[in-house]
């Protein structure tokens, strides 16, 4: 049921004729939008069964394992009970698959509202898998149990075929969904066309003004010649702290100055003091 996608844009050639010589062109068509490409799952109108013979060995290789499995539980022999499995499984999906790339192919080719033919869309897949679950499910039933058997089986085959598919689509769209969820997280620009890149503007060449004031406020600035010029915050930082270590210097140089000061106050107010004791008492 989960067929492969290729490539959806299939190019149409067209060929004109002339008396000389004949020449043949290739037109690509325009991707579908965003909305058109969810309903679009694969390209029909492929020769080869690779894919159907993938599956089906896939499924084989499944039965196998579910007859070694059921081999070991009932206590029978593993290798045959295994290989009855596989082949057995092998040819059903072999005939599932194979009705159902054909079923598609031809619902596509009759499909008439499309972007382009021939394309496979969801419901040609629905309606395909649901058509080879009925016939694969009646022919087995009815060459295995006979022909009464044959059509609640096919029934029972088509449902779960039909549902099968559903859940199939169903987390193809929920994994688109979360790849572009992903990619605006990323930052890409998602439109009906696809995900690209973010459009980066160019720059923009200055213009004459611009050019030569951005010469004068070079010259300006980095110039030596000029009493005055432009400082950076740095050199400003730096200027104020220069200015501020002098100012420290200068008031180191007074407190040492006014220290002095006082201690030849006091060294006067003592020797004062000396003397107005050493006066006579009858003087």
């Amino acid at each position: 049921m989960n067929g492969r996608q290729s490539d959806m844009n299939q190019p149409s050639s067209s060929s004109s004729s002339s008396s000389s010589t004949m020449t043949s062109t290739s037109n690509s068509d325009p991707p579908p939008p965003m909305s058109q490409q969810r309903q679009l799952t694969t390209t029909a109108a492929s020769n080869t069964y690779t894919d159907v013979l993938k599956n089906s060995a896939r499924t084989g290789l499944v039965g196998a394992a579910v007859g070694a499995a059921l081999g070991s539980a009932r206590r029978l022999p593993v290798a045959p009970t295994s290989a009855n499995m596989c082949l057995m499984w092998g040819a059903v999906s072999f005939a599932f698959f194979a009705a159902r790339k054909e079923v598609a192919a031809h619902l596509a080719t009759l499909d008439a509202n499309q972007p382009r033919k021939p394309v496979v869309l969801n419901r040609h897949h629905l309606l395909a898998s649901t058509a080879a679950g009925l016939a694969t499910g009646a022919a087995t039933t009815a060459l295995v149990h006979g022909p009464r058997a044959a059509i609640p089986a096919s029934l029972i085959a088509g449902l779960l075929s039909g549902t099968g598919q559903l859940v199939v689509t169903w987390g193809r769209h929920a994994r688109q969904d979360a790849l572009l969820w992903r990619a605006k997280q990323q930052g890409l620009v998602v439109t009906d066309e696809g995900v690209c890149a973010p459009d980066v503007p160019e720059p923009r060449a200055p213009g004459l003004w611009e050019s030569v004031s951005a010469q004068v406020h070079d010259v300006l600035v980095h110039t030596t010649w000029l009493p005055v010029r432009a400082l950076s915050d740095e050199a400003y930082l730096e200027s104020l702290r220069e200015q501020l270590a002098a100012q420290d210097a200068s008031i180191a140089k007074y407190d040492r100055v006014l220290k002095r000061l006082q201690a030849r106050m006091q060294d006067l107010h003592a020797n004062g003091e000396a003397d107005e004791t050493s006066v006579p008492a009858d003087q």
